[in-house]
């Protein structure tokens, strides 16, 4: 046997088994991603649903602020100062609930500079609602004791304070405005992030394609060499076989004639 048909075959079952291992990479890669567009997509709306939150409760704070200014204006013409003050007194106490629920809603956004500006928007509108607690008791007392004109002065004075507040639950909208642009901020360089993945597992996919086709094309080359070789050892194998029956028949006939000689 000749070194040609001795050769054994190569170990192209280590190419199958790199490819396998590509396939399972590129089957894992592409659930990752399926799971982070899913969560991105959860967070998104989460933070959509906590947006819609925060405005209703900035809402809720400047309409409860205009009531609350609304029951001491009006209280001098309808001189009902007991329904005036209980009405003041609930929107006082509905103002400072939607700001805690506010800082409840806006929850781990707040950090840095914003939770800085949160407090300090908080702080002033608190400020404000204080002031326009102590005018309008003055006014309401003043209105019990028949002092019209002097009621009146306090309500002035309060209008100062209730357009300090007005200021305070604009700077609140713009903060959450901020905050959910921090947020989309966030969501945008998630989404760079798979764009950049996804050129991998693209990559990655034409990788494993290319490297089938060139497996294939490698294989057929194999079996065609292969083939050929068997071909070569039949052929060879029958010259040989030949050659014995030749050899077989000139000994025989060798044998005839010496024993012919021999008689």
């Amino acid at each position: 046997m000749t070194v040609e048909t001795a050769r054994s075959w190569p170990k192209a079952h280590l190419v199958y088994y790199a490819l396998a291992t590509l396939n399972v990479l590129a089957i894992v890669a592409g659930l990752v991603m399926s799971h982070w567009i899913i969560q991105g997509y959860e967070n998104g709306l989460r933070a959509t649903d906590a947006h819609v939150r925060q405005l209703v409760s900035v809402r809720a704070i400047s309409d409860a602020a205009t009531e609350a200014n609304a029951s001491v204006v009006d209280s001098p013409r309808s001189r009902n100062v007991g329904n005036a003050l209980a009405t003041f007194k609930s929107k006082a106490l509905e103002m400072r609930l939607e700001v805690s629920r506010l800082r409840a809603n806006l929850g781990d956004a707040l950090t840095g500079s914003l939770k800085s500006r949160f407090n300090s928007v908080a702080g002033r509108l608190e400020t404000s609602l204080k002031a326009m607690e102590m005018h309008a008791l003055a006014t309401f007392t003043l209105l019990s004791e028949g002092r019209q004109a002097d009621a009146l002065s306090e309500v002035g004075k309060m209008q100062s304070r209730y357009a300090s507040l007005r200021h305070s639950t604009r700077d609140l909208t713009q903060l959450v405005a901020l905050v959910r642009t921090a947020k989309a901020d966030k969501e945008r360089q998630m989404l760079s992030m798979l764009r950049s993945y996804e050129i991998v597992i693209g990559g990655l996919i034409v990788l494993i394609i290319g490297s089938v086709i060139l497996y294939g094309h490698y294989i057929t080359k194999l079996l065609k060499r292969k083939y050929r070789e068997l071909e070569d050892a039949l052929v060879r194998s029958q010259d040989a076989e030949a050659e014995a029956r030749a050899y077989s028949s000139q000994i025989q006939n060798a044998n005839e004639d010496v024993v012919s000689i021999n008689r």
